[in-house]
C-alpha cells in the first residue's frame, strides 16, 4: 500500500515542517504536490502554499527524472523547498547546478509517474520561466521518455528540428538572433570586426557599450584594420544581449570571387566560417548556439540561397562537438525560413522527434 504520510527532509510530518532557509532569499514555505484523482488514499491533503501559489495536483514517481532549465534564479531557489520530501513513498530529489556561468540554473527532480503531460508543463511553469522539460528513464541511460518545449528562446521560435547526433539537434528557427537566449550567438561580421549594417549593426546596438568596447579590443591584424580574416571567428562577451557570448564570424563576399565562376573558393570559406564558429563555441563550453545565417544576405551575390544554406547545415553536421546540445540556424525572412528547412531536409534525412534521445534544453514554444 502506498505511504500516505508526507514527511519533510527533516523526517517530521510535512504539516509541521519548518520553513527552509534558501541562500539570499530568506525563508520560503516548503511546497507539497498533492495527488490527482484516482490515487488510492485515506485522505487527500491540501497543498501548502508557496511564493508562487499552490502547485497543480500530480503524482510523484521513483523511476524517472526531469531536467528543467530556469532563467529566474529565484524560481530555482524556490524549487529547492521540495528537496527531500516524500510523496506516496517516493522521495523527491532536487538539485541545482550552480556552475552555470550565465546565471541559469538547472534542476533535476522526481516527476509524476502517471500524470498527463499538460499537468507536468503546468507544474513546471509554476516555478517560473521554464524553457524546456524532458523526462528520462533512469534505468536506461540516455533514453528519453518524453519532452516538451515551454517557451520561445527569447523571441526565436523553432520551426523544425533535426537530429545531428544522439545528443545534439539542429533547429531551423525563425526570428532575430539578437533575441536568442542560449549560451552564445554567431554574428555575421565583417573583417574589420567592429560592426556594420544588418544583423551586425543590430547586435552591436543591442549589446551596448560593453560589447562595442570588447570588439575594439580584438587585435588588429594588418594595415587595413582587419581583425577577423574571412572564414575565421573571434569571441567577445555579449554585453546587454541575452546570450553570454558573441562569436563574430566572417563569411565570404561571393561577389568578390572574380575568376571563380563555380563559387568553390567562397563555398570553402563559408564552410570554414561555420567550422571556426563551432570551434570557438567549443572553447567557450557552449551548449546552445544560435547562428545568424552567414553570407546569406548581400554577401551572397549571385550564389543561390538554397546552396548557401545547405552549406550551413552540412558544416554544422560535420563540426559538432561533444557537449553541444542545440544549434539554431535562425532565419529572419519568410524566404530564408522556407529555404532553410528545405536545405536541412536534404542534409538530415530524419527530423528529430521529441522524446527520441535528443537532449534539447533550450527549445522554443511548440
Amino acid at each position: 500500500m502506498h505511504r500516505l504520510m508526507k514527511r519533510s527532509a527533516l523526517g517530521v510530518p510535512i504539516g509541521q515542517a519548518p520553513a527552509l532557509k534558501l541562500p539570499g532569499k530568506g525563508r520560503v514555505t516548503p511546497v507539497l504536490v498533492p495527488p490527482r484523482r484516482g490515487v488510492t488514499q485515506a485522505a487527500k491533503p491540501q497543498p501548502l502554499r508557496a511564493k508562487h501559489g499552490a502547485l497543480p495536483q500530480v503524482r510523484m514517481m521513483a523511476t524517472r527524472t526531469g531536467e528543467v532549465r530556469f532563467e529566474d534564479p529565484e524560481a530555482a531557489g524556490l524549487a529547492l523547498a521540495l528537496d527531500g520530501q516524500e510523496y506516496l513513498g517516493h522521495q523527491l530529489k532536487v538539485k541545482v547546478d550552480l556552475t552555470s556561468q550565465d546565471g541559469t540554473k538547472i534542476l533535476v527532480m522526481g516527476l509524476p509517474s502517471q500524470c498527463g503531460w499538460q499537468d507536468l508543463k503546468d507544474l513546471m511553469r509554476e516555478f517560473g520561466d521554464v524553457a524546456f522539460v524532458q523526462v528520462k528513464d533512469r534505468f536506461t541511460p540516455g533514453a528519453m521518455v518524453a519532452s516538451a518545449d515551454l517557451k520561445p528562446v527569447g523571441q526565436v521560435k523553432v520551426q523544425e528540428a533535426f537530429a545531428v547526433t544522439p545528443t545534439c539537434r539542429l533547429m531551423c528557427s525563425r526570428g532575430s538572433v539578437v533575441d536568442f537566449a542560449g549560451d552564445a550567438i554567431v554574428n555575421a561580421a565583417n573583417r574589420g570586426g567592429l560592426g556594420g549594417g544588418g544583423v551586425d549593426g543590430a547586435i552591436n546596438a543591442r549589446g551596448g557599450p560593453e560589447l562595442q568596447e570588447a570588439r575594439k579590443q580584438l587585435p588588429v591584424l594588418n594595415e587595413y584594420g582587419d581583425r577577423i580574416p574571412t572564414g575565421e571567428a573571434q569571441a567577445t562577451i555579449g554585453g546587454a544581449l541575452p546570450a553570454k557570448w558573441v562569436i563574430h564570424a566572417v563569411g565570404p563576399i561571393y561577389w568578390e570571387s572574380e575568376g571563380n565562376p563555380d563559387f568553390s573558393k567562397s563555398d570553402e570559406l563559408l564552410r570554414k566560417a561555420y567550422a571556426s564558429s563551432l570551434q570557438v563555441a567549443q572553447e567557450k563550453d557552449v551548449k546552445t548556439l544560435g547562428f545568424a545565417l552567414l553570407s546569406a544576405g548581400v554577401f551572397r551575390g549571385d550564389r543561390s540561397l538554397d546552396q548557401v544554406l545547405e552549406i550551413a547545415c552540412q558544416a554544422v553536421k560535420d563540426n559538432v562537438y561533444e557537449g553541444l546540445e542545440e544549434v539554431h540556424l535562425i532565419a529572419f525572412t519568410d524566404v530564408e525560413d522556407e529555404e532553410l528547412r528545405r536545405a536541412a531536409k536534404r542534409v538530415f534525412s530524419t527530423p528529430a522527434a521529441a522524446g527520441e534521445g535528443k537532449r534539447c534544453t533550450r527549445c522554443s514554444a511548440m
